[in-house]
């Protein structure tokens, strides 16, 4: 039996009212909101969470 691990590294950062203003934070989120370093620090996280996937077994 083959198992993977599939993820879609989302940023989980967007302010917490953005659908009061956005009609959806998948498209219409406006870049200028985009924060580098909360990026950064999530792309590394989801990367480990990937290689530690992998580490268990996950193809």
């Amino acid at each position: 039996m083959k198992i993977f691990l599939f993820h879609l590294m989302p940023y989980a950062c967007v302010d917490p009212d953005y659908d009061e203003e956005y009609d959806t934070c998948w498209v219409t989120y406006p870049n200028t909101k985009f924060v580098p370093e909360k990026g950064h620090e999530l792309y590394n996280r989801y990367l480990d969470e990937l290689e530690y996937a992998e580490e268990l077994g996950f193809d």
